[in-house]
């Protein structure tokens, strides 16, 4: 009789564990937003209107780009442009995380990029230009957003 009751305990606690476990798919992403722009690590972000910073400027060193991802990218196929060139992923650093989560479920990402201005492909004095940011969804789709008008200070 005990054995019995071990054995029902046993399948009653593996039951609920695979329950646990067992999650939907993973939402693909739907958008991709360039939600600040600025020049230091704290978070003083000029948030893009109509895709544009001006008459804002930039001043520093360094840039730093908050993007938005709704759903989840191929982070392989994530890629940042100025000008239309792209900015080599291994001078891009994503220092910073957090995720965009329902009910503990996690539905998106914030990530937080910075690139010294030297080592973008394009530094002019003055002015910066486009920057731009397309991701591939995990199953499908291709989104992308930018930001005009780039410009810093002399």
């Amino acid at each position: 009789m005990r054995k019995i009751v071990i054995l029902v305990v046993l399948f009653c606690l593996v039951a609920m564990i695979a329950s646990i476990a067992n999650a939907g798919p993973a939402p693909n992403l739907t958008s991709v937003k360039i939600a600040g722009i600025g020049t230091d690590a704290a978070g003083n972000w000029i948030t893009p209107v109509n895709h544009s910073i001006y008459p804002n400027k930039l001043s520093g060193d360094t840039l730093y780009l908050c993007v938005e991802f709704t759903g989840y990218p191929n982070w392989n196929l994530v890629f940042f442009y100025q000008n239309g060139s792209i900015i080599s992923k291994s001078k891009l650093v994503n220092y910073k995380t957090t995720y965009m989560s329902n009910d503990g479920v996690i539905r998106g990402y914030i990530k937080y990029y910075s690139i010294p201005f030297a080592e973008l492909p394009s530094n002019t004095s003055g002015y910066l230009g486009q920057f731009s940011v397309k991701a591939n969804g995990i199953r499908s789709g291709i989104f992308q957003d930018h930001v005009n008008n780039v410009g810093i200070v002399d």
